[in-house]
């Protein structure tokens, strides 16, 4: 099933507790990323997503990722091999005999990590991830990051294969990143300042508008009490006088 946008935009008023999909043609598969954090890009606030963590997971540990173990089509999930977690399979994709795992075999089984000297997976390096910006969905930046392994057998037949030892090994890792340039990421900045001026605004222009109305109640309270104390009134000899509120003299 195909299921998700191509990573360069998505729909509107994304929240942190939402969830996003990316479709990703070169290992015939959908991408869920789950929200890591606020950054910002170049001053422009956005929210961080990154693969979620069973992407690569067994499909013997997470049921979702079954269908992904090796097997011909038709072939029931309890007849499946699976690999063990962080790795994938893209026989069944691809025809060729390659797995994708992250870079350096971040969040890969242990096995595979150890079957190589040298590696050090990183987090902050190895991870794919996209930062969008919530109010357009837009992407601002982004990389995505998968390394091509192939496992390796002995055959005593070969010199080159006869003393290696069966596992998983690292061919290649590839890097695909983008960020805005800095002619649209100036335009989203003046957004943000506007962003921020509404969302001032929303709660000063009612708050204005309140005290504005107890003080017109308060100046007609007042202009009726004036008028009130101030009324002619009118005797049955004809005579008028005005009636005003008693002094009080200070002596």
């Amino acid at each position: 099933m195909i299921n998700g946008s191509d990573s360069t935009i998505f729909p509107p008023f994304r929240k942190s507790s939402d969830s996003i999909y990316i479709f990703m043609s070169d290992v015939c598969r959908s991408l869920n990323a789950e929200y890591e954090r606020d950054v910002k890009v170049e001053g422009v606030p956005a929210l961080r997503f990154l693969a979620s963590k069973n992407l690569f997971t067994s499909g013997e540990e997470y049921a979702p990722n079954m269908c992904f173990c090796d097997g011909k089509k038709g072939t029931p999930p309890e007849k499946r091999v699976c690999l063990k977690s962080g790795a994938l399979d893209l026989y069944n994709c691809l025809e060729v005999p390659v797995v994708i795992t992250y870079p350096h075999f971040y969040r890969a089984a242990t096995e595979y990590l150890n079957y190589v000297e040298g590696l050090h997976p990183q987090k902050g390096k190895h991870v794919t991830f996209s930062d969008i910006e919530p109010n357009t969905g837009i992407t601002l930046q982004g990389a995505k990051r998968i390394q091509m392994n192939m496992f390796l057998t002995k055959i005593s037949q070969l010199n080159v294969l006869k003393n290696v030892s069966q596992g998983l090994f690292p061919v290649l890792w590839l890097e695909e990143g983008v960020q805005l340039g800095e002619e649209y990421l100036s335009k989203f900045r003046r957004f943000a300042i506007m962003l921020s001026l509404f969302s001032v605004l929303k709660w000063l222009v009612p708050a204005a508008g309140l005290l504005l109305l107890c003080f017109t109640c308060y100046k007609c309270k007042t202009t009726v009490t004036r008028q009130r104390s101030n009324r002619v009134v009118v005797t049955y000899d004809n005579k008028a006088y005005v009636n005003r509120p008693e002094t009080v003299d200070p002596k």
